[in-house]
């Protein structure tokens, strides 16, 4: 399509995103002897999602050692090796030429019709010494080639200690451990931006001076006449079928990545049981027990690339990545104690205090102290209260201080763009767009804007408070009965995270926040759009999407676990075994993130744009266990999701922005349940067969929108839901048979 930018043109062979905020979208199209630009229609735009991967291919080694060699009871040496090798393909849609990158025509380009060249260049059509800036979205369709990442990880991990009982009540264990993981990234596919560039600078071969072996007057890449690339070969994107094979192999590249993490750990502890000492509660038969101990870690982190990817040459592949390196060390000293108080006296079947404190010295966040309490009251063998407190600091670990800075795409709507913007002229002025461009904004091209995703060596620790109480019920009255229930309050202060797009935009847009304005790089170049890179070397416009401190994310709720276990004899039923009953459900009241310049808001049964995947507020599993006497185990499970709905739907500003349901189909998901069924069957002694089927009822994941509103798009989701949440291959049957030897 051909959409006035500037004095040019944005050209789409095949589209990559709605109409521009003209309106004079246009479709390369042959109806006669010669090819035409017709206007586009939304139904010819290119569908991506039928070539992602919704589950990729993965073939999985695993090797492990375990050992040990008592030499005396105060000293048994131990050993463990694992080694793990994992590679997947992953694949999604093909690379092209992706809006609103600027590319340059040539006005006697004679790969032009007389109405292309009239249309792009007006008077100018012709003129060997005129040029049309144009924007170019355009699929790799003519290859039929997807792009693909072949992705390997080999991991291993070597432990070696010595530990033993030295008498009187203590026990010692010291240990060393290294572990390495090793990735490799090919990615295949991909078209090369400087390339593209190049095939589409095309002119008819001079007289003198131009390409050898090639007529006078022939098409020919500019590039080849003047020797700066004398491969290049032109790209006839012009007429439908024009695109040649050798065009295909020019812009053709793949390119490599590898990365490397290592951590070593050295850790010493010692436990004794100071009841041997006279060390108890005059309540209590047990003694206090202590372990004290010291550990040391260091974790480090180096990422390499390749020309291509440094240079940001993949096209579709977000912009350049440089590569990076950094280490984290970490020293602890800490102790824990437990102290029975009361046992075997009236209402107090047993109550016991445990405590703990751990003192951290990290390279990256200072000394830091963490500690914990709780209490344990077993009323009479049927009740038992539990309570506890902890402070927990979390220091950044390697990848989220030093992952390199990463130009990539982020699921986002930009509610400054199209010709009906979302936010007002005020607000999009806040955001970065001059009040004369309002309204003429590129909106982020299949609901993906540009981001700046890696790590950040300016982080700090992350300080989490837990706080639960609870009761366990084991009626004696009632055999093979069990409940739980513990209700839990965790809040992470200075949390570690990634600012949510759609966050950063109403923080920005709506509040006028000076930190989240900072956040926004829109680009002049491209209309002040926030689509991404624009070619080698270029970010172009993009939202800052690496790791930050957040001020405050929260939860509450609660979990109930049941068990019911009875022999069908029990039940008159003869001997065919036992059944097994298990409940277990989580209800999660909030979960509260603040973020600097956000009003607090509250995800729970909410799913979108800022909230991201759902998060179902009431949630459970049954199952069924038949355990029969022939050595076979059948089970029958319930899964069940409540209904979540769409986030900026809500009366929260920090949530909307700017759209309500009544513009969105799949503004609530509605409540899922799912039926599994699944046996084992042991015979031989050392053989198992497993087989079953999940989800029963082939029962279809919600299907949302993932371009218009990138409610399930990256991050968030895959293939238009939210395959970690849902089911998306609807009924799936598996076997397996496992050997021991």
């Amino acid at each position: 399509r051909l959409i006035p930018v500037r004095n040019g043109l944005i050209v789409n062979g095949v589209a990559t995103a709605a109409p521009h905020p003209s309106g004079n979208g246009y479709d390369i199209q042959m109806p006669g002897p010669g090819a035409t630009m017709l206007p586009f229609a939304l139904n010819q735009a290119y569908n991506y999602g039928p070539l992602n991967y919704i589950q990729r291919p993965d073939i999985r080694w695993n090797a492990g050692e375990f050992s040990h060699y008592e030499i005396a009871p105060w000293l048994d040496i131990y050993s463990n090796f694992m080694f793990m090798d994992d590679h997947t393909l992953a694949q999604i849609a093909p690379s092209g030429a992706f809006l609103p990158a600027i590319d340059t025509v040539p006005c006697n380009d004679p790969l032009l019709t007389t109405q292309q060249a009239n249309t792009l260049c007006g008077i100018q059509a012709g003129n060997p010494n005129a040029q049309a800036n144009v924007e170019i979205g355009k699929r790799n369709v003519e290859g039929n080639s997807p792009r693909v990442s072949d992705i390997e990880h080999e991991a291993f991990r070597f432990v070696i200690g010595a530990k033993g009982d030295v008498g009187q009540g203590w026990t010692y264990d010291v240990s060393a451990q290294f572990g390495q993981t090793n990735l490799t990234d090919v990615e295949d596919g991909y078209f090369s931006n400087t390339r593209i560039k190049n095939a589409l600078d095309v002119i008819p071969n001079p007289v003198v001076g131009g390409v050898p072996h090639v007529a006078p007057g022939t098409p020919v890449c500019l590039s080849a006449v003047n020797g700066f690339d004398t491969a290049c070969v032109p790209w006839n994107i012009w007429v439908p079928g024009g695109v040649s094979p050798a065009a295909l192999k020019y812009l053709s590249i793949n390119a490599i990545s590898k990365g490397v993490t290592t951590e070593q750990v050295v850790t010493g502890t010692i436990a004794g049981d100071l009841g041997q000492y006279g060390l108890k509660s005059p309540g209590a038969s047990d003694g206090i027990g202590v372990s004290l101990g010291l550990e040391y870690r260091r974790e480090w982190l180096q990422t390499q690339f390749d020309a291509p990817i440094e240079a940001g040459d993949l096209a579709g592949a977000g912009g350049p990545a440089l590569p990076t390196e950094g280490s984290q060390s970490d020293r602890d000293i800490f102790g824990e104690i437990r102290v029975p108080l009361i046992q075997n006296m009236t209402g107090f079947k047993d109550l016991t205090f445990e405590g703990g404190v751990r003192y951290s010295d990290y390279t990256h966040g200072g000394g830091n102290t963490t500690y914990k309490a709780g209490l344990d009251w077993q009323i009479i063998p049927d009740i038992r209260l539990r309570g506890s407190y902890e402070r927990a600091v979390r220091a950044p670990n390697v990848s989220e201080l030093f992952a390199p800075l990463v130009p990539g795409l982020v699921g986002g709507h930009d509610p400054c763009a199209g010709a009906h913007p979302a936010f007002t002229a005020a607000e999009c002025l806040n955001t970065g767009l001059p009040l004369a461009n309002y309204g003429t904004v590129s909106q982020c091209v299949s609901g993906q804007c540009g981001g700046l995703f890696g790590g950040n060596p300016n982080l700090t620790p992350e300080i989490g408070k837990t706080w639960s109480v609870g009761f366990v019920f084991t009626p004696t009255f009632f055999r093979g009965f069990s409940l739980s229930f513990d209700y839990f309050n965790i809040t992470v202060d200075n949390a570690i995270t990634i600012i949510p797009f759609q966050g950063i935009m109403n923080a920005c847009g709506l509040a006028n926040d000076p930190a989240a304005c900072g956040f926004i790089h829109r680009d002049a170049d491209i209309g002040y759009a926030i689509t991404g890179s624009t070619g080698p070397g270029q970010l172009g416009g993009y939202v800052d999407q690496f790791e930050n401190n957040a001020e405050s994310l929260g939860t509450k709720g609660f979990d109930v676990n049941a068990d019911y276990r009875v022999a069908l004899a029990d039940w008159h039923l003869g001997d065919y075994g036992s059944l097994d009953f298990n409940f277990t459900g989580t209800y999660v009241h909030s979960l509260d993130f603040k973020f600097p310049g956000l009003q607090e808001f509250n995800c729970a049964g909410l799913h979108g744009v800022t909230c991201g995947a759902p998060t179902p507020q009431w949630r459970h599993q049954m199952r069924v266990n038949w355990t029969t006497p022939w050595n076979l185990t059948l089970s029958l499970a319930w899964r069940y999701l409540s209904g979540t709905s769409l986030d900026f739907n809500t009366s929260n500003p920090s949530l909307q922005n700017g759209f309500t349901d009544t513009q969105v189909s799949d503004a609530h998901v509605p409540v899922f349940n799912y039926f599994d069924f699944s046996f084992q069957y042991k015979f031989h002694n050392r053989y198992t067969l497993r087989g079953g089927i999940n989800n029963i009822f082939d029962r279809t994941p919600p299907l949302v929108d993932s371009t218009s509103f990138p409610i399930s798009g990256p991050p968030f989701g895959n293939g238009n839901t939210w395959p970690q949440i849902y089911d998306p291959l609807g009924r799936v049957m598996f076997v397996g048979l496992t050997a021991d030897f």
